[in-house]
């Protein structure tokens, strides 16, 4: 006999069923042959049929208990290898084998397995130079699916972007976006299809509408035009507002820093959720809510550390339409009292050395005689201690005494803050 398999291509979605079928030429009954499926190695063993019964603990871990032969057709050389509960991991060949007897033959047939995404879900924004940005996402499809934006009468429109990720499972996500330069006054439609089932969904979006909803509901983000600046151990206020102004209380805002997952601080719903917060900032951040109703939305951060340092970005989100912004903070230490050590070497000269630890970011370092004018350094070295914290070291050489004073002075280029030590050189 001769195994055949199936001419047109066989297709399974993930966590249905699958049939694979294979028969004999001429057909004969061969519940009484050995009938073996399997992957790409004879070991790689899918359901074994020998003596008569099924032998699933012979089976791959894989399809253990997965699989099943339909033997209502086995008595006409049919034979119908059933899987249960689809994985992406079925796709590929599978290998049909008979014997009977010394006598085998076998044939290959290849399993496409094929993922239905969700629908697409459209987001418009109006962007700050006043055209429209269009983003159409759906998630779960396999394999990569095709994306396309439409007019409505069926023309394709070119995306701005398309960008596909896989998520552990090995499912594609799919986010593509348009921009728009004037608004259409008819609709538009994005189309996600899979190749491999020839389905498709689409979610069609009449920009008029739309867009007279998204205006009543736009504003601006925006953030302070100057630098903002804490202290280390102290507190921090970054404020954000929207314009026009309006109320944000029953809006959402979240605060993040470089990643959308980054979350700092979210308010939805009407109330802070901390537990949604990086563990960095877990009950160290605050909303000030007396100003709220203002559509001012100020981030207090408590017992602020080095690594608060940075940009966050403020978002506004109300229904479909959100706005954002990035602000950033600049996180400074003054660090303490410059000290003073004297010496004379060997040479008769005198050697002054300066020391101020804890500051960030790196100071500069400064001697001055009794007019103010700059005297330079010998050496001056900076370290980093385990916190981040600098400390200075600078020293300087006197070949001989001056009857005035010195000036050590460390500066804090952000605070613009400096601290600084008077040496009497004739008292010492």
């Amino acid at each position: 006999f001769e195994v055949q398999g199936p001419h047109e291509l066989l297709v399974a979605t993930l966590d249905g069923e699958a049939e694979l079928p294979c028969f004999l030429l001429p057909p004969q009954n061969v519940k009484n042959m050995e009938i073996s499926w399997t992957r790409y190695l004879p070991s790689d063993v899918v359901h074994l049929y020998e003596d008569g019964r099924d032998k699933p603990e012979e089976a791959m871990k894989e399809y253990f208990k997965r699989t099943e032969l339909v033997k209502n057709v086995m008595h006409k050389g049919i034979v119908v290898l059933r899987i249960f509960n689809v994985q992406l991991s079925d796709n590929g060949q599978y290998r049909c084998a008979f014997q009977n007897g010394s006598f085998y033959s076998d044939t290959v047939i290849e399993l496409k397995v094929a993922a239905l995404g969700s629908h697409p879900q459209i987001h418009m924004e109006v962007t700050k130079s006043r055209q429209l940005r269009l983003e159409c996402k759906s998630e779960g499809w396999f394999p990569q699916p095709k994306v396309q934006w439409m007019d409505s009468e069926g023309r394709e429109i070119s995306a701005e972007s398309e960008t596909h990720t896989q998520d552990e499972g090995g499912l594609f996500h799919v986010t593509t976006s348009l921009l728009l330069r004037e608004a259409p006054r008819k609709n538009l439609t994005c189309s996600v299809w899979n190749p491999v089932l020839n389905q498709k969904k689409e979610e069609q979006l009449s920009i008029a509408v739309r867009l007279q909803t998204l205006l009543l509901r736009a504003f601006q983000v925006q953030g302070p035009h100057e630098l903002l600046v804490a202290t280390l151990d102290g507190e921090a206020e970054l404020p954000c507002f929207l314009l026009p102004p309006q109320n944000v209380k029953n809006m959402e805002i979240s605060w993040t820093r470089s990643l959308p997952s980054d979350v700092v601080h979210l308010y939805e719903d009407g109330r802070d959720k901390p537990e949604e917060a990086m563990k960095e900032y877990f009950k160290r951040t605050e909303l000030v809510k007396n100003v709220m109703h203002k559509g001012i939305v100020v981030l207090r951060i408590l017992n602020v550390q080095l690594s608060d340092s940075g940009q966050y970005r403020c978002v506004i989100q109300n229904g479909s339409f959100y706005s954002d912004t990035v602000i950033e903070l600049k996180v400074a230490a003054l660090g303490s009292h410059p000290q003073f050590h004297v010496e004379v070497t060997k040479s008769r000269e005198l050697r002054l050395e300066c020391k101020s630890e804890g500051w960030f970011p790196q100071p500069k370092v400064q001697w001055t005689d009794s007019e103010g004018r700059e005297i330079p350094a010998e050496s001056e070295t900076h370290t980093l201690d385990e916190g981040g914290l600098f400390h200075v070291t600078t020293s300087l050489l006197l070949r001989e005494a001056s009857q005035k004073n010195l000036v050590c002075s460390v500066l804090n280029p952000v605070l613009n803050q400096k601290k600084e030590e008077q040496l009497c050189i004739a008292g010492q």
